[in-house]
């Protein structure tokens, strides 16, 4: 049972790993029906049965789909009643139930569809990483009819309350926040996700899209560039961020294929810089950061040494307002390090020099 659920597992595709699951279904139910106290075997068979589930639902067949979610429902249940240290931090049992919720819903079964709702509330109520699970699957499933924006963003705020120093959480519900139209509170949760594990293609796309929504155009075109390069270098078959890159590329009017960059169309001009509020600049000079760390770290030093002049010019200007925060000097140092790496990559030493000591000088004062 189990090398045919990791044939089905590694399986290229649907119908290879479908006939792997139901293999794995049948041979798990001959050893639980003769080792029935066999706990391991029984949540192997639950897992089995959620796996084909989900298989028989992407091929539209309801109702053998909901037959194999209760019956992996039921085996897990069995399993936390019986042994709760054994499945207390199982998720299969929420994404089967999630699964039972979904197609009875689809199907017209609203009273049974409500019952297993709140199961599952009750479930997730204290397990942060499997509301999380819930909420991004609620969120950015493929097909738009199966989402559903205003449980994920629910979720999504009861997960970052248990766990709120958890970044890739405020991602999630930055994520459902968008898709809610909130995309001011969206903004802000990237931004948290960002400060709190770095930030990847999962953030800037939609940190690009919020930014178009609210009128930041420059920031947007920013964030959509850094993340388009990220992917291209770092997650070149993530079909997630292919999906995300395609929306953002729609709603800003760009080009989806991958021609050439020209970052020099995508970083502003100095003169255009006077007339972007303060706070809006810092966000550009953030985003501007990411792009020529991105480009740098590609190895594409002539094109990475624009972005990060662009954001130390803006550091400069932002140093000389009023409202100034360690926040920004944080980020113009950090600015001036990858301005002077790039320019001693390029053999550009004395310039390098310069940046620095400049970013130490930063450094310094903000500590």
């Amino acid at each position: 049972g189990i090398a045919c659920r990791n044939a089905g597992d590694a399986a290229v595709d649907d119908e290879a790993a479908e006939r792997a699951y139901a293999q794995a279904v049948e041979q798990f139910e001959k050893v639980a029906a003769e080792f029935p106290t066999m706990q391991s075997c029984r949540h192997d068979l639950a897992q089995a049965c959620l796996r084909l589930a989900d298989s028989s639902k992407r091929h539209g067949r309801q109702t053998e789909a909901i037959a194999l979610y209760r019956q992996s429902v039921n085996l897990l249940e069995a399993l936390l009643t019986q042994s709760p240290n054994y499945a207390k931090d199982d998720a299969s049992l929420m994404q089967a139930r999630y699964g039972l919720f979904l197609l009875l819903n689809a199907v017209g079964q609203e009273q049974e569809a409500t019952e297993v709702l709140q199961q599952l509330r009750e479930s997730l109520s204290g397990n942060a990483h499997a509301l999380n699970v819930i909420a991004w699957n609620l969120v950015t499933d493929p097909t738009e009819q199966e989402r559903d924006i205003a449980l994920s963003v629910e979720l999504a705020q009861r997960a970052v309350e248990l766990e709120p120093q958890a970044g890739y959480i405020w991602n999630t519900l930055g994520v459902a926040q968008y898709r809610a139209g909130d995309w001011e509170a969206a903004r802000t949760a990237l931004e948290k996700s960002m400060e709190l594990r770095g930030g990847d293609s999962s953030d800037w796309f939609f940190l690009a899209m919020a930014s178009w929504q609210l009128g930041e155009h420059d920031v947007a075109r920013t964030w959509y560039a850094a993340a388009r390069l990220w992917t291209a270098k770092d997650q070149p078959q993530n079909a997630e961020f292919a999906r995300f890159r395609a929306e953002a590329a729609a709603l800003m009017n760009l080009p989806k294929t991958d021609a050439e960059d020209q970052i020099a169309d995508i970083v502003i001009s100095e003169a255009s810089v006077a007339d972007i509020p303060p706070a809006t600049l810092s966000r550009l000079m953030r985003s501007l950061v990411i792009l020529g760390w991105i480009l740098q770290a590609s190895e594409r030093l002539a094109d990475a040494e624009l972005p990060l002049r662009r954001a130390v010019d803006i550091g400069l200007r932002l140093a000389a307002e009023p409202a100034e925060t360690h926040h920004n000097e944080s980020l113009l140092a950090t600015a001036h390090c990858l301005l002077a790496d790039t320019l001693r990559a390029a053999g550009n030493a004395s310039e390098a020099e310069r940046h620095y000591r400049e970013a130490l000088r930063l450094t310094e004062s903000v500590t």
